[in-house]
């Protein structure tokens, strides 16, 4: 798998940091060089979204779902009633499980979603 050019990978970087995403990496085993034990690096984008009540909540899972829907793109989602926050977890899975202009495009236009609606 080819890996990201330094723009792209900046570029990224810039995106994520300018929406407080962080870029998470975790080593894999290739499948592809299992003979020589090579590694690769599979890269996400995570963040925490923390609400004030229940009401904010369903609002943000609004956004959340016509966000998916339109861009045929989904994050794993975690959500903790305790401490009212839902975490997601974004990475395209036929990229190698790395970040691709999908991802971007899928955090640009929620994070534009909430901004809007609050």
């Amino acid at each position: 798998m080819p890996s990201q050019s330094p723009i792209k990978k900046n570029s990224y970087e810039q995106t994520l940091a300018s929406y407080h995403w962080q870029i998470v990496h975790s080593p894999t085993h290739s499948a592809t060089h299992s003979a020589d034990k090579s590694i690769s690096t599979q890269a996400a984008a995570q963040k925490t979204f923390y609400f004030k009540d229940f009401k904010n909540i369903n609002a943000f899972l609004t956004h959340l779902t016509e966000t998916i829907i339109k861009l045929n793109h989904h994050p794993a989602i975690v959500f903790d009633p305790s401490s009212k926050s839902i975490a997601l977890n974004l990475t395209t899975h036929d990229a190698g499980h790395s970040l691709s202009d999908r991802d971007m495009t899928f955090i640009k236009t929620l994070e534009k979603a909430v901004k809007n609606s609050c």
